[in-house]
Parts: C-alpha cells; structure tokens; sequence
C-alpha cells in the first residue's frame, strides 16, 4: 500500500462510500473512544521515539569521545590521499588545529625520505582493497618529526576511502636505541677491556668466557679458552694454594688476591692481581674475576731506585731553583741552584721561614700567601726583587704548588733569576712607548697636513673657482643678449666651474670637515648625514650629554673613530642602520656606535690583513682612552669608545 497521504485519504473516502449506499455508520461514542485509544497509542509511540533518540545520541557521544580522544590517531583519506576525517589524537599528533588539517594532503606529513614508501603502501591499498602497515617518520608543521606506525585498511564503497590508525612508536624507538647503545658500549668496554675479564662455572671450575685482553694475556683463542678450566692455567706446585685462595673468594673471605703468578700458553708465567665477584645468570652463579697483569709493576719497582737516583741528579742539577716548604713555613728542603739564587748557607736557609727571604715591609704579605696557597691548593705563579745578603738585587720569579709526600703536605716552589728577562722587557715597553709616540706623532702630523691642504683648497682654489665663476656670469650678461650662440658654451663654462667648485669642497671636506671646527657634536652630525647619503644604511645620532670641554685633539681622535667605524659597517656589516650615541661617563667622553649588520668574531684571525681596528684602538691610546668592540655572528658589533676629557696630550712636532 502506498504511504502518499493523498492517495490514502482517496482510497479512505473510496472505501466509506455513500451512506446511503448502506453503509453502517458507528455511533460517536465508539468512534471518540477509538480515537483516545489511537492518542494514547501515539504518545507511546512518541515517548518510546524519544527515547530512542536519547539513547542513539548518547551512543553518538560516546562514539564521538570514544573516536575523537581515542589513544592513537584515527585518519580517513580519500583517493587523492587527502584528509576528510580525523580525530583529536590525531591533530594533537601532528600538531595543527583539527578544522585546518581537514581536506589537507596527508603526504605532506611524511618526512621527504619516506614519501616514496607512503605512496607504495597508499596505492596499494587502494589497488588491492586490502590492509597494510608500515612505520615511517613524519614531521609537524613546526619541523620536528617523530616515528609513527601506520595500520591502514581500504574502505569499499561508491568512493574508495582509506582509513588509517597512526600510533606515536617515538618513544619505543629511542629506547631500542638507547638499549642498542647501550649494548654496544657495554660489549665495547668487554672487548676493549685493557684487564683481563674471566666468568667461571662454579660447579666445575670451567672458564665459561672470557675477553680479549685475557686470551692476549693468556695466549689463548676464545675457542681455546672455553675448553679451560682454573687447573689449566696455575702451575701444578701452585694448584693448592692456588685452590684454597680461590675457595677464599668464593666464601667471601676476600675480593682482591695480588701477585698471582698464572701461567701462558707457551709456558711463560706472570703475575696478575685478581679481584672477584660472585653474579647471577639465568639464575645460576658464577663468578667474575677481572684480571690485572701486573708483571709490569714488578718491573717498575726494580726501575723506582733508578728514577730516584735520576731524580736525585736531576734536582741536584736542574738550572732552576728547587725548594720544598713545610705547613708551618719552614723551608724542608732545596737544591744547589736554589741556595746560589739566595747567595745563603745551607745552615741558613734550613732556619729560614719562606717568607723572611722577602724584606721586613712585604713579609707578612709574603706570609699570608703561602697559607693561602696551603689553604686553597691552587697554584700561584708571582715574581718578586730580592736583594742577596752581599746587597745585589735581583728578580725571582717562582712558581708554586700544593703537594703531597708521605701524608705530609708541602709547597713546592720553581724559582728562577729572571733578571736579564726583567730588563728585557722594560727595554721593550720603552720601545713600544716610544712607537706608539711615534705613531701618535706621525698621525697628528698627516692631519695637520690634511688641515692645511684643506685650507689651502679652500682658500686659495675655491677663491679663484669663485673668481671664475662671476668672471663667466659678467660675460653672459654682457655678450649673452648680442651673441645668442655664445649662450650655451658660456652655459657649460659655468657648469664646469660649478663642478669644480663642488670637488674642491668635496676635497676639502674629506681632507678635514669644516664641521670639525665647530666640535664634536657638529662633527659626528655631518658625518651621520653624510654617511646615511652616500649609501643606502640608515644612521641616528644621539647626543645624551654634550661634552663642553674637549679639545681639538680628542675631538679628531672621536671623530676619527667614528669615521672608521662607519666605513668598517659600509665595507663589511652589510647593516640598514647605524645609531650613533654620544655621552658623558664620570670625566670622561664616551660614543657607541652600534650597527645591526652580520657582525664577526672579533678575536678571529682576519683573511685579509687589515689595520682599521688596530688603528682605532692606538688612536685612543694616544690620548690615553680605550676601544672596546663587542660582536658576534648574526648579531651586528657595537664599538665604544671612552677617552678623558682632559689629561695627557698626544705628542705633535713643533712646526704642527
């Protein structure tokens, strides 16, 4: 029967027919009570349907939580592999929002080594409709990757699709790593082991393994040594002995026995410490014996009284100075060179407390130093006058250290007559003092020079270029307006000169800026415009306190600076912006000026030889100021430069 409202309500009318046709027609009553009947049987109906949906969409939700927060990531993939479903888990895993990772390409996941894998298990499933699994690597929106195991199965219908269950296998692979490593380096240090180590059958006193130092040791093969046992190792004389001692170890008794002597191969014998353990392995005992060969100690104890005598001949000997001070101060013992550095007796020295050999106003310095050096057991390198008991000064120089002999401790002290060294280097400092005045001489020479070019451009060229110039102007007005055709070359005559004019500015600007007269601030402010105009880099000056009080000298070495520093970030920096501060700290006059260019290591050996940095630094030491350069790759450099306001003054020659 049709369920169309209309064709039922036709075949309704159809079936009641005429009444005067014969049909009985039913009382009201009856039809009234049909009709609760059927209202009643509804609001069942209806209440049951509620129900229904109740229970279906708390079956929803539960599928829903169950699917969306699962423990492993749920995917579903259409034919192109794009994502058309995924839970939670699985945006969590890879990190991006769940509504964005819809109809993403999931390809795009998969570490690039692994795609080709991905796309043979993809097609695959899709050509065999079957399932798969595979573990590949995939990687996060943020870059980081971690290892996935990937169940797959092919869903039939109007569509293929294919569902796919990812699970974090991160984890478990570092710790298969971990353990890998972990036993690697525990049979790494087994076999290159420099001691013998040995696992003996308590039960029939065989040779279970052993390492490759033992076989070395023994002369014996792994193969040959599991076929061993303690008696085939130990002389027959010594087997007893040899058995009760490792009964010893078996009991606890002891853990080390030395001087064992064990016998070769090829018959040989030596001498070994041994100490043991008892372990457990697959519940059963053994015991572990680490085997020290130590036939060469033997050796050494014969060589001992050698090395003490060529200790002996080599402290009696040695060029420099050998003393040995107990903890009270007191000098224990010394060599001969020592006693001639002194220029005292044997006697003497031996009542002499380390301290009394320097003069009575630095002894108690002396004194607190040693205990220091006692106290804390750090080395201390020092140097020092001493004037000899015939009056002759020299310097010492002495080294000393902490030590200990016999439970006993000491300071043992390296002295040396560094006199002719002393002198040297006094010598030295004389003679790059005098450099650096020279320098500092040859360079306000050169800018002299350059103030004095300049004023003579200035005033002698850019004079007659001015000359010239009015020269030419009085011709056009004169001759222009009777002679037409002069007007373009009396034109060109004036931009000649006009350019001209402009070089012997330039010039002069670049031989000494007119702006340096007028001081420091004028100065680094032409400079900072000058600069950002000549090249593409931006450049901010910041005046936070003006120096009242600088004299030309230190405003040329400041400006000089700055002038170097700015042509240092044009050649090298590859910066867009330069900032120039300008201030005051205590008496003296600071700038920074700072570059956000690709900065350098600056105690890195130049590829080039360059004396740029060298020479701003020796700039400031000549007016007894400093350069400080801060830098690092990726991360611009900062140069700052302080130098007193006022003090000693560079040198310059009389006719400066």
């Amino acid at each position: 029967m049709s369920n169309n409202p209309e064709k039922l309500r036709v075949a309704a009318e159809a079936k009641l027919g005429d009444p005067d046709k014969g049909v009985l027609v039913r009382p009201a009553e009856e039809l009234l009570h049909e009709l609760q009947v059927h209202q009643i049987e509804l609001e069942m109906q209806n209440e049951t349907l509620r129900e229904a949906q109740l229970e279906l969409e708390e079956s929803r939700d539960r599928y829903l939580d169950l699917y969306d927060f699962a423990p492993v990531a749920y995917l579903t993939l259409n034919q192109s592999g794009m994502i058309v479903e995924i839970n939670h888990t699985g945006a969590e895993l890879l990190g991006i929002e769940h509504s964005v990772l819809i109809n993403k390409r999931f390809l795009t996941f998969v570490a690039p080594e692994d795609h080709d894998r991905w796309r043979e298990n993809f097609l695959n499933l899709l050509n065999h409709a079957g399932t798969g699994s595979c573990e590949m690597r995939l990687q996060r929106q943020d870059g980081s990757r971690f290892y996935a195991r990937c169940e797959s199965r092919c869903l039939n219908g109007d569509v293929r699709a294919v569902r796919i269950t990812l699970t974090d296998n991160t984890a478990r692979r570092q710790t298969e790593t971990r353990l890998r490593e972990s036993e690697e380096k525990l049979r790494a240090i087994y076999e290159g082991a420099l001691d013998g180590i040995l696992l003996v059958n308590l039960e029939n006193l065989r040779f279970e393994n052993g390492n490759p130092a033992l076989c070395r040791m023994l002369g014996y093969s792994l193969e040959e040594l599991a076929l061993l046992g303690v008696a085939d190792i130990h002389l027959p004389e010594d087997l007893p002995w040899i058995i009760e001692d490792f009964g010893m170890h078996l009991r606890g008794e002891r853990d080390m026995s030395a001087d064992i002597p064990v016998l070769r191969r090829d018959g040989s014998v030596f001498y070994v410490d041994i100490k043991s353990s008892i372990v457990l392995i697959d519940n059963k005992n053994y015991i572990l014996g680490i085997f020290r060969d130590v036939t060469a100690r033997r050796q050494a104890e014969i060589g001992l009284r050698e090395s003490e005598e060529k200790f002996h001949a080599i402290f009696e000997g040695t060029l420099n100075g050998v003393v040995l001070i107990d903890e009270t101060g007191m000098i224990a013992d010394f060599n001969p060179e020592f006693m001639r550095q002194s220029g005292m007796t044997f006697d003497q020295l031996k009542q002499t407390r380390i301290w009394e050999l320097r003069p009575a106003g630095k002894a108690e310095l002396a004194r607190n130093i040693f205990f220091e050096v006692m106290k804390t057991g750090l080395c201390r390198a020092d140097d020092f006058k001493f004037k000899k008991p015939d009056g002759k000064v020299i310097h010492i120089g002495i080294r000393g250290a902490p030590i200990s002999i016999g439970g006993k401790h000491y300071l043992q002290c390296i002295t040396h007559d560094i006199s002719e060294r002393k002198k040297t280097e006094i010598e030295l400092r004389e003679y790059q003092m005098l450099l650096r005045e020279l320098a500092a001489q040859g360079a306000a020479s050169r800018e002299a020079e350059r103030r004095h070019i300049a004023r003579e451009v200035h005033d002698e060229l850019g004079q007659l270029l001015t000359a010239l110039r009015m020269d030419i102007s009085l011709l056009r007005i004169q001759f222009g307006a009777d002679n037409p055709v002069l007007m373009p070359k009396i034109q060109d005559m004036l931009n000649l000169v006009d350019k001209a004019i402009q070089g012997a500015r330039d010039v002069t600007a670049n031989l000494h800026p007119p702006a340096l007269d007028m001081g420091i601030v004028s100065a680094l402010t032409w400079l900072s415009n000058e600069f950002a105009a000549r090249t593409s880099i931006s450049c901010s000056l910041q005046v936070n306190d003006k120096p009242h009080d600088l004299d030309d000298a230190r405003t040329l070495t400041l400006f000089r600076i700055v002038q170097e520093s700015l042509t240092n970030v044009t050649r090298y920096a590859q910066a867009t912006h330069v900032e120039i501060v300008l201030g005051k700290r205590g008496e003296n006059v600071t700038v920074q000026i700072r570059d956000d260019g690709t900065g350098f290591e600056p105690d890195a050996v130049p590829a080039v030889k360059s004396f740029g940095l060298m020479g701003m630094r020796e700039r400031a030491l000549a007016v007894s100021g400093k350069v400080e350069i801060t830098s690092a790759p990726g991360q611009g450099a900062v140069v700052f430069v302080e130098i007193p306001v006022s003090g000693v003054k560079p040198g310059r020659r009389i006719n400066d």
